[in-house]
Order: structure tokens, then sequence, then C-alpha cells
């Protein structure tokens, strides 16, 4: 009689009260998916914006966004851009005993500055390189100098 008792409430562990729709393939295909379809906003590079935009979704019985609402932003189209990005999830619906529901989930999308430079007009870069050698004797007083200039056009 024991036995079976320890074994119902190992039973009731492992289900859940409350289900949550679930992204097809996880946790991984989300970041996938995110990384995957994330335009950086021009406004975003040109201030070079770094961070995190918070968002909180309702997801309905059919397992689409249905309202999405940013909880936390940064602005310069970072806040525009995670919107439309959660807009496109689709989501494995939930059953509540029995029945379909809607859901309410947070997440946070990261915005980081792409690795672009972008150069306009005609812009001139110039390395200067001066190198000095110490005296090999120490009856030499001077010192010689070579310079290096470099200059790059663009």
């Amino acid at each position: 009689m024991l036995f079976l008792c320890s074994m119902a409430k190992s039973e009731k562990k492992k289900k859940r009260f409350i289900n949550t729709p679930t992204y097809p393939g996880g946790k991984a295909a989300f970041n996938k998916f995110i990384k995957a379809n994330l335009k950086y906003p021009e406004k975003a590079i040109e201030h070079a914006i770094e961070g995190f935009v918070f968002v909180e979704f309702w997801v309905d019985s059919n397992g689409d966004v249905v309202k999405s609402v940013v909880t936390k932003g940064l602005g310069y189209g970072c806040d525009e851009e995670a919107l439309r990005i959660i807009s496109l999830l689709k989501y494995n619906p939930a059953k509540n005993r029995g029945l379909l529901v809607t859901s309410k989930i947070k997440t946070r999308i990261f915005f980081k500055p792409p690795n672009v430079v972008k150069l306009t007009g005609d812009s001139t870069v110039n390395y200067h390189n001066v190198s000095t050698k110490k005296p090999e004797k120490a009856t030499e007083e001077k010192k010689q100098t070579n310079t290096y200039t470099y200059s790059i056009r663009f």
C-alpha cells in the first residue's frame, strides 16, 4: 500500500498544473529564429545602441501571437523591431484540463551593433610610426630615428 501511494505522488509531480505554449524546437530553435530574422535598425547603428529589449506577449489558442508589449526598451527603433520579430512567432498551443487557453509569455531580445564600418565621402587614414634606436656605443651622443608615414585613401 505504501508503494502505491509513493507512486501516485511521483506521477503527480510529472503533471504540470498550468501548461504554457511551447516554441517548436525549443529554446535553441527560438534563438535561431530571432537571430535569422532580426534586422538591426539604422538609428541604433548610428548611436551604437546595445542591450536587451524586454517583451511581454500573449499566445492564443491557435498558437498565434495576438498582442505584444515592450516592458523595458532601448529606443532608436529597437523596440519596434522586437515587436515585429515577436509578431512573426508561431507556437504550439497549450491545453489546460482539455481546454485551449491564451497564455502570457515574457522574453528578451538582445541587440548588438553589427561589425560594419561605413566610410562616407573621401576618407584618409594616416599612420605615423617613429622608431628610435639606442646608440650602440657609449661614446655616441646622437640617437638614430627612423620615421615612416603611410596614407591610405578610401
